[in-house]
């Protein structure tokens, strides 16, 4: 039996997606975490056709696996600070990484991916403005390592 192109990039989606979220093993949810990537997939057709938005399948599953030994997410609650000034204090955290990254060969490799979102742009309640805030961090961290979004609004 030949496996299509399509389901060999939908595979590799799917170890890339494991090895996101710092799973050593690929299961059912990295792979229909690597099929909501593509919005021409049927998987995404489907889930759109029918209302549901793919960011909160996306977040729930992330949620229920949770996440592996490998990359860890830690937040910043930065009040009455404006996206550009987050952005700021994103590269300042970056650069002390480095430093330290530098001179503790022991510490080893970190990389630094945020969502921003601010109030009333992005909602106007704590939990709005944090939904807002973690969209955009799982949009960075889709983009890549030491990736910074603002929330769409």
């Amino acid at each position: 039996m030949r496996v299509t192109e399509r389901a060999q990039h939908a595979v590799l989606d799917a170890k890339q997606e494991a090895g996101r979220l710092g799973h050593d093993r690929v299961g059912t949810e990295h792979l229909l975490l690597g099929l909501l990537r593509d919005q021409e997939r049927l998987a995404v057709v489907t889930l759109v056709g029918l209302g549901i938005q793919v960011e909160t399948v996306r977040r729930r599953v992330e949620e229920t696996v949770g996440r592996g030994q490998g990359p860890q997410v830690m937040g910043f609650y930065l009040p009455m600070t404006k996206p550009a000034e987050a952005q700021v204090f994103v590269a300042r955290v970056r650069k002390s990484l480095s430093e330290l990254e530098q001179s503790s060969p022991d510490f080893g490799p970190c990389t630094l991916s945020m969502g921003i979102a601010e109030s009333p742009r992005h909602g106007t309640t704590v939990s709005s403005v944090l939904a807002a805030a973690d969209t955009a961090l799982y949009k960075a961290k889709r983009a890549g390592r030491n990736a910074v979004e603002v929330a769409d609004g």
